[in-house]
């Protein structure tokens, strides 16, 4: 599951609390949302943990992939 999907299936996370979570900018989680910009490594270990690694670093970048194609 991309971080986007993962955002719409979980409607009370928003990008600032989402943030917060996870050691970032709230422009940032927009950025990894949108498929704009891919988190560093360590931010994304975070955002597997805190989504209980429904969201992986694989499937986010398949994200990246579908938005450039």
């Amino acid at each position: 599951m991309t971080l986007q999907e993962y955002f719409v299936a979980t409607p009370e996370m928003t990008d600032d609390k989402f943030a917060k979570l996870i050691g970032t900018s709230r422009s940032a989680v927009t950025q990894y949302r949108r498929g704009t910009r891919y988190p560093r490594p360590l931010i994304m270990l975070e955002i597997e943990r805190v989504t209980d690694t429904v969201v992986n670093a694989s499937d986010q970048l398949r994200g990246l992939q579908r938005e450039a194609l």
